[in-house]
């Protein structure tokens, strides 16, 4: 088993030439499995109260990492309230027992159906045969600052951290009573039962908004050898926010562009660079009440090739030749400015490998790179992108 949520970002649905529907994990864990026949009986609904929650094939840290996780305010089925410890010993935290369907059109899940574990601390309970108070009012979770979350109580003493039975992230949403409450103290209803918040923590729950997450985002073209991207309008939005990460121990974001106007964006080549051949490309809605999940596509260029060589040159007063090039040159860039401004770029257009750059000055020092070309399917058919640049070598013609 591997961390569903690092397939999701590694592999994003669209980047395969077999159908999307025929990728998945098959978990089929022994001890997930719903024994046949088994008559399954749910106690409670559980909403989600921090930003994600993982779903765990074990109680506690399992190696595979989370098979999947599931977003704030969303719905888990559990089947039994007794809160179980963990049986790892890297963590204290205690868990539920729940079922969980894996959606292969969305997670990647096949037999996923079975008995998984989700942190009990990040639930609020909604038991069978209970009901919310009436009168109750939705609030959320904001104005955290410089707070990660804050703590539903079983009393308002705040000396004693035991009373805490949850804990609540930004834009959680929680039943709130009114005419039991103060500017102090709010009472919620939390595990099916009457607890405490803070009331500066919470806020109006906004309009209902029907995000759409972003659809359709593909390469739409290679223009200027870059990537060009698009994607469908999603509906009512207010823009877009777009990140670019690496991948792996690069991961961390060196691109952000908040509310973007656009469905198209060009993806500048000077991101891949050094060792950062593939960028993975984040693109979410906005909406007044948040962001949607972010949609995600993996972009590649071929490796760096090795260093050119002089020995490997044929150079004369106005042109400079490949043939003894042991890699075929596919698009190399020539400029007498180092910094290669207002360079020039060459392709091969015939197959087989650029052969030479031609109509130079005599007696003037170039500098050169070159790169591998990859075949990318686009909406304009099948185009060519050079790979990452080699390291720059200098030339000078003859007199």
């Amino acid at each position: 088993m591997c961390a569903q949520y690092l397939l999701q970002a590694s592999h994003p649905p669209g980047f395969y030439r077999t159908s999307r529907s025929n990728v998945w994990i098959d978990l089929d864990k022994e001890y997930n499995r719903i024994p046949e026949g088994t008559n399954i009986t749910k106690v409670a609904d559980g909403k989600v109260t921090c930003g994600f929650i993982g779903i765990s094939p074990i109680p506690g840290t399992a190696d595979s990492g989370d098979v999947y996780r599931v977003g704030i305010n969303q719905k888990i089925y559990i089947v039994t309230t007794r809160r179980l410890y963990s049986n790892t010993s890297d963590t204290d935290d205690l868990y539920y027992k729940v079922i969980f369907q894996g959606d292969n059109s969305i997670n990647y899940l096949m037999n996923g159906y079975g008995y998984y574990y989700v942190k009990s601390k990040y639930i609020n309970l909604y038991k069978n045969g209970t009901e919310v108070p009436e009168g109750a009012v939705m609030k959320k979770v904001y104005n955290l600052k410089t707070l990660k979350e804050i703590g539903v109580r079983k009393s308002k003493d705040e000396s004693n951290d035991d009373n805490v039975v949850g804990l609540l992230q930004a834009d959680a949403e929680i039943e709130t009573l009114p005419n039991e409450s103060d500017s102090n103290w709010t009472t919620v209803w939390f595990n099916s039962e009457r607890a405490y918040v803070r009331t500066q923590y919470l806020t109006d729950v906004e309009l209902v908004e029907n995000k759409t997450k972003v659809k359709n985002l593909l390469v739409s073209n290679v223009k200027n050898n870059q990537y060009v991207l698009s994607w469908s309008k999603s509906s009512g939005c207010t823009g877009y926010n777009i990140t670019y990460t690496g991948i792996g121990k690069n991961s961390k974001a060196f691109f952000k562009k908040t509310d973007y106007k656009k469905t198209s964006i060009t993806v500048n080549r000077s991101y891949f660079k050094n060792n950062r051949n593939t960028i993975l490309v984040n693109i979410a809605a906005n909406y007044k009440t948040g962001a949607t999940e972010a949609t995600q596509i993996v972009l590649s260029l071929d490796n760096r090739p090795p260093k050119m060589k002089k020995k490997r040159l044929n150079i004369k007063k106005k042109q400079i030749s490949f043939e003894k090039m042991l890699i075929p040159v596919d698009i190399v860039q020539y400029s007498t400015n180092k910094s290669f401004k207002n360079a020039k770029t060459v392709w091969d257009k015939k197959g087989g490998g650029l052969k030479a750059i031609k109509k130079l000055k005599p007696n003037t020092t170039y500098y050169i790179r070159y790169s591998i070309t990859t075949d990318v399917s686009t909406l304009k058919g099948y185009k060519k992108i050079g790979g990452i640049w080699s390291k720059t070598i200098k030339v000078k013609t003859k007199k």
